[in-house]
């Protein structure tokens, strides 16, 4: 909870000026944080399948991959993580996927982050490719494993579809 408050925010404060020390302290903190409440989640998912993204084009950072697949992702495991979701991002007054989704993506636009997968130079061709990456990289199997939700060849296929 108090990592999504952090976030939202510091990380605005910080892209104006990085010389923002309280910033700087606060989004540190909030990585700590984020790395604890990470390895003691099942909310993997999203990094499981922007690893894909940044192996086939390495110039992406890899938190520009994520916040790209994000509002898709929380699609998918939203109704299996429901109150831990809730929980997570009621410092900041959202609660349902619709609600949470728009958020995200609103902050994310006021950020100056607007990308798409189409936007970071994927197209439906590459779909296939990320797929199987997903599927044949060491490790992203027991990332998907720890998820609250079954993730399928199909359900992998259109969290990115949808984020193209």
């Amino acid at each position: 909870m108090k990592t999504a408050d952090l976030v939202f925010r510091y990380f605005p404060l910080i892209l104006k000026d990085l010389g923002n020390m309280e910033a700087r302290y606060y989004l540190a903190f909030a990585s700590l944080l984020a790395g604890i409440s990470f390895d003691n989640s099942a909310l993997h998912v999203g990094h499981a399948l922007e690893h894909p993204i940044s192996a086939l084009k390495p110039n992406i950072p890899h938190g520009l991959g994520l916040v790209t697949l994000l509002p898709e992702v929380l699609e998918v495991i939203y109704p299996y993580a429901k109150e831990i979701l809730d929980e997570m991002l009621r410092p900041i007054n959202q609660e349902g996927i619709t609600s949470i989704k728009k958020m995200i993506k609103d902050w994310l636009s006021s950020l100056g982050l607007k990308e798409t997968l189409s936007d970071l130079g994927f197209t439906e061709n590459d779909v296939d490719t990320l797929v199987t990456l997903v599927y044949t990289t060491p490790g992203i199997k027991y990332m998907l494993a720890s998820s609250p939700v079954e993730i399928s060849e199909d359900t992998v296929r259109r969290i990115y579809t949808n984020s193209l």
